[in-house]
């Protein structure tokens, strides 16, 4: 029973030296440039301007908006048409 507890308590300690950063222990000068500009990449997406996340970026992903659901629209209007084709079959002759 004592080896089960031993494991369940180096999985533990593994767990955690696994889950602290290098940024929390790290110097201000240590820490990559990359992180500063991911923090402010996240704190444009938390800024509350009551555009939905996927449209937070610009006008880049309005665009993509846009092209997807013109991409829907159209892909439904030849769902619409198979159905019609396959309800009313043409007639042989």
């Amino acid at each position: 029973m004592s080896l089960v507890r031993n494991v369940g308590r180096l999985a533990q300690q593994g767990a955690r030296q696994v889950s602290t950063t290098s940024v929390c222990n790290a110097a201000k000068g240590d820490i990559h440039p990359g992180y500063f500009r991911l923090k402010e990449v996240q704190a444009k997406f938390q800024k509350p301007d009551g555009l939905p996340v996927h449209l937070k970026m610009g006008a880049r992903d309005q665009i993509m908006y846009r092209v997807t659901m013109g991409s829907c629209l159209i892909g439904l209007g030849f769902v619409f048409k198979l159905f019609y084709d396959l309800s009313y079959p043409p007639k042989p002759e």
